[in-house]
């Protein structure tokens, strides 16, 4: 079985970027359930799609960071203890 992503995929929603972390995790959770069913194609689908939005997530959080830091927000935040 191809790897699920499914604990990456937990992670970046918790901790990165939430819209895009639950469509990694709905690919992560679809990878068993095609394997299970005998769908190899889709599992691997799947699974490339999971790591895909996992690392749009990280990305996308990154992005959101590097313009708070250039717009001096970043501090503000931490501040007031958002981030």
């Amino acid at each position: 079985m191809p790897s699920s992503w499914l604990a990456p995929a937990i992670v970046v929603t918790l901790c990165c970027f939430s819209p895009t972390g639950i469509v990694a995790v709905y690919y992560a959770a679809q990878v068993s359930v095609n394997w299970r069913i005998g769908d190899r194609r889709e599992a691997g689908r799947c699974a490339r799609l999971a790591r895909r939005w996992v690392w749009v997530s990280v990305l996308l959080w990154a992005l959101v960071i590097l313009v708070l830091i250039a717009t001096g927000r970043f501090g503000r935040l931490l501040e007031a203890g958002v981030l």
